[in-house]
């Protein structure tokens, strides 16, 4: 990699993890372009550059909280378990998760993909199948 693109890849985590950071505390709607931009040290451009949209920011990080945690939570469970007990720690993990998450941040992300379907990534898309198709082919394979 080159150093710009070094600085490039640099700038795009600064943009995730401040994000991440300021939904701990406030709610995405309370969540600017330019408050990202002022925590992350950061101008609108070079925020642009990397996202389209504040949405895809948030949709991304959804993405991301999914995957963290199905791969924490649940894929350590397969071949160990049955479909049907799959799907419900599956269950069972979202549901927790929303419920105790800081400020219910997945939960949030839910209700925004449900008000903003446009928002859905392919990275949360492919967590959510994934898991899905693991279960339903362990569940063939029983």
């Amino acid at each position: 990699m080159t150093a710009r693109e070094l600085q490039a890849q640099k700038t795009y985590e600064n943009i995730i993890l401040t994000a991440e950071q300021l939904t701990e505390n406030n709610s995405f709607e309370n969540i600017s372009v330019d408050l990202i931009c002022a925590k992350a040290g950061i101008s609108k451009g070079g925020f642009y550059h990397h996202f389209p949209s504040k949405d895809q920011l948030i949709s991304l990080l959804i993405g991301r909280q999914m995957g963290n945690l199905i791969e924490e939570r649940i894929e350590p469970f397969f071949n160990k378990k049955n479909a049907f007990a799959l799907l419900q720690i599956y269950i069972d993990t979202m549901v927790s998760y929303m419920e105790n998450s800081p400020q219910n941040v997945l939960a949030r992300c839910w209700v925004a993909l449900s008000e903003h379907p446009e928002m859905t990534n392919a990275a949360f898309a492919q967590n959510f199948f994934h898991i899905i198709h693991k279960i339903v082919v362990q569940g063939k394979s029983e």
